[in-house]
């Protein structure tokens, strides 16, 4: 889109405020200003909402790939095969 396209249908001005025409929707509910104001400066983090599995205390256990046992992983798994 153009300058001169945006322009192409004429821009009147305004007459005086005493003229402007109010709708009757305004005039009879009145314009309040919002019911509450936002507090400056960055929002408080919220802390995470806990999952059902977290709730019902379903939390699973490292095992290790080693030897299956609950508890470690791979690498801090005491029961290594010796390396050749």
């Amino acid at each position: 889109m153009t300058v001169l396209k945006i322009y192409e249908i004429p821009i009147y001005p305004l007459s005086d405020v005493a003229e402007w025409v109010h709708p009757e929707y305004i005039m009879y509910d009145g314009v309040r200003p919002p019911k509450f104001k936002r507090p400056p400066g960055r929002p408080k983090k919220k802390p995470r909402a806990k999952t059902t599995r977290e709730l019902l205390g379903l939390k699973g256990k490292h095992t290790s790939s080693t030897c299956g046992v609950a508890g470690h992983n791979r690498r801090s798994c005491r029961n290594r095969p010796q390396e050749v």
